[in-house]
């Protein structure tokens, strides 16, 4: 996978980030990301799994990648997780009284 991912980054013209590289993104948007990595980068997917609108997920997307410099919402998640600002391991936590979802990431998309 390591392999997909820089390839990613290389078409996506995105800078590859240093680890040392101080994370520039608010709480709320690593947030996103981090559920990102679970439940895919789909709009619809990810406003009913942490209960926003689509509006505000399209704009939290909007400023991280602009933030990032970079050119796509799975390059941002790249970005992210090669600077170690998320992570794969475990599930992201959701909004109180927010349960998962019964379908598999998969099915979301």
């Amino acid at each position: 996978m390591k392999r997909n991912q820089e390839n990613l980054v290389e078409k996506e013209g995105a800078v590859s980030p240093t680890t040392e590289e101080k994370c520039p993104l608010t709480l709320k948007q690593l947030h996103l990301l981090s559920v990102a990595v679970w439940y895919g980068t789909n709009t619809e997917a990810l406003s009913g799994v942490l209960g926003t609108s689509k509006h505000t997920v399209n704009n939290h997307f909007s400023h991280i990648i602009q933030v990032l410099k970079c050119t796509s919402r799975a390059n941002a998640v790249l970005i992210a997780l090669r600077n170690g600002w998320i992570s794969m391991v475990g599930e992201p936590l959701l909004p109180a009284g927010r349960s998962r979802p019964e379908t598999s990431p998969e099915e979301i998309k």
